[in-house]
């Protein structure tokens, strides 16, 4: 018989094993109380990729005994976070599952998994308004079951951030799956180092327009963004988020003169942005003068940095001079 998987389990189950009437803080010691009770729980949890053997195997000796405490220490870093949602009155709605260096493990896809289950398993109402899955190592695989959650209404209806900066294994696939989901109710939307390349900009590009509540975005270090076409599917976006305040793509070094040429078309009819983040995006003379023409027509612009950008002297003296004959728009142009 086939070990089975713990998205296999029928609903009623998975609520049980992962968010049980009774008042259990700790998934680890959950899940082992239920498999000392009923042993087809216990093989289920045991062969399933994310409570057993789909966990990273070494070759044996310490490596695989170190196996048991990290997928102790995801499982607590899941069921405090969603304990947290549930029940305090500080956190709730907040689940903050992000991973910083010197933090907690990282979940990984078999976190991703177990997280997954638990949001389609809970029963409404849990008014999640902040999702933080950043640096968790999370990839198309790790993140589907995430997004199944994600379309559930408890969720999406109320979500207001979502975070998933640091995940560089998404790439086009993940960040083209994270993009199909995002609900309209979305105000601040973290893809920082997400391995986004063209297809993935121009996945979330199409997305944007259904997200009129969206005031903050940011895109940096997603330098596999290199097409035209890709920063013009941006650009043609930006004149329909009526809240867009803040519009981050720094450290997008393939950019180019083209692109910024191609995502500066939609800048004068972005009504709300005022803050704008280009620095290090590989822009050259032809980028900025592309720039600089729209630059009078953007009226809510307020603060537009370039810094360690590929432009000429001359070019920056451009820039600093139309930022002192501009009183409402402040440019930091390149340092040196």
């Amino acid at each position: 018989m086939a070990a089975l998987q713990l998205s296999d389990l029928p609903e009623p189950t998975l609520r049980h094993i992962l968010l049980a009437a009774t008042d259990h803080a700790n998934l680890v010691r959950h899940v082992s109380v239920c498999a000392r009770v009923c042993s087809s729980w216990r093989h289920a949890v045991s062969g399933s990729a994310s409570y057993g053997r789909g966990w990273p195997a070494g070759a044996g000796g310490q490596e695989e005994a170190l196996r048991g405490p990290r997928r102790g220490r995801v499982l607590q870093r899941i069921s405090v976070g969603l304990r947290n949602a549930h029940l305090s009155s500080e956190l709730r709605g907040v689940l903050d599952l992000n991973h910083w260096p010197t933090g907690p493990t990282p979940l990984g896809d078999e976190g991703g998994r177990v997280l997954g289950a638990a949001l389609q398993a809970m029963a409404a109402p849990l008014a999640l308004t902040y999702i933080g899955l950043g640096f968790n190592r999370l990839t198309p695989v790790g993140l589907a079951p995430v997004l199944a959650g994600l379309r559930r209404p408890f969720a999406g209806d109320g979500l207001e951030e979502l975070i998933m900066s640091g995940n560089a294994g998404l790439g086009d696939a993940g960040v083209a799956a994270l993009a199909a989901v995002l609900p309209a109710t979305l105000e601040k939307l973290d893809l920082e180092s997400a391995g986004c390349g063209n297809a993935g900009m121009v996945a979330i590009a199409t997305r944007l327009p259904v997200l009129a509540q969206l005031e903050d975005l940011d895109l940096r270090k997603n330098p596999l963004v290199s097409s035209e076409s890709a920063w013009q599917a941006l650009g043609a976006a930006l004149p329909q988020l009526p809240a867009l305040a803040k519009l981050s793509v720094s450290s997008c070094e393939g950019m180019g003169d083209t692109g910024i040429a191609a995502l500066a078309v939609g800048l004068p009819r972005a009504a709300a942005l005022t803050q704008l983040s280009l620095y290090s995006c590989n822009i050259g003379d032809a980028g900025a003068r592309a720039l600089m023409s729209v630059l009078p027509s953007c009226e809510a612009l307020g603060e537009l940095s370039l810094q360690d950008n590929a432009y000429r002297s001359e070019t920056r003296a451009a820039l600093v001079e139309l930022g002192t004959s501009t009183p409402t728009l402040t440019i930091h142009p390149n340092l040196r």
